[in-house]
C-alpha cells in the first residue's frame, strides 16, 4: 500500500474506526491466518463488529464498538 487512511467517529452509542488502504488486498490464503481471527474475536468479546472488505484495489477494515 502506499497510501492508509484512518477514521474515528461517534454514532449515538457506537464509535466506528475505519481502515483504508490502496494495497493489494488480502488474500485469500490469508484466512488461514490467526491475525485477521483474533481481531474478530476480540472485537466480538466486547460486543463489536468487525467487517473486512478487500480485493485487488485495496482494503478496507470497519470496527464497531459499543460506548
Amino acid at each position: 500500500a502506499t497510501e492508509v487512511g484512518v477514521q474515528v467517529q461517534r454514532a449515538g452509542e457506537t464509535i466506528a474506526l475505519t481502515v483504508i488502504d490502496d494495497g493489494k488486498g488480502i488474500a485469500a490464503e490469508a484466512g488461514n491466518g490467526r491475525g485477521l481471527k483474533n481481531m474478530q474475536q476480540r472485537i466480538e468479546s466486547i460486543s463489536g463488529k468487525l467487517e473486512i472488505e478487500s480485493d485487488s484495489a485495496g482494503t478496507r477494515l470497519l470496527f464497531q464498538v459499543p460506548v
